[in-house]
């Protein structure tokens, strides 16, 4: 397989998007039509923790972006109806990519403090 072990990019991608589709229908039945923001929260959740699973970042954003389309389409519009346009969509669109960065990040930086907890010589 390619990439470390975690599985291939393409099966990394294939499950962000499930991940994306699966955390807006939860972000749906929990809250009402009116409650983007908690949906948004709930999303971008999803989208941070599957990243710090996947821990690679071009399935983590590839992932992220599914997440914009759709809350954009089907939680925030309605019938798949994706806009650019406002500055709403761009702060989604980012806050779906902070979240998938800082899951990256998140796990880069526990596999960092592991390995200085093991490389530190003993007294």
């Amino acid at each position: 397989m390619a990439g470390n072990g975690n599985g291939s990019t393409g099966f990394q991608v294939a499950g962000g998007f499930a991940v994306a589709l699966l955390a807006c229908l939860g972000a749906a039945a929990l809250f009402s039509r009116g409650e983007t923001v908690a949906q948004v929260v709930v999303v971008a959740v999803a989208v941070g923790g599957y990243s710090a699973a996947v821990r690679r970042p071009l399935p983590a954003l590839v992932t992220a972006i599914f997440a914009w389309a759709f809350t954009t389409g089907f939680l925030v519009n309605s019938d798949g109806v994706l806009t650019v346009g406002t500055l709403a969509d761009l702060e989604r669109f980012a806050l779906f990519w902070l979240a998938a960065l800082a899951g990256v990040a998140w796990h880069l930086v526990a596999e960092l403090l592991a390995h200085l907890r093991h490389a530190r010589p003993s007294a």
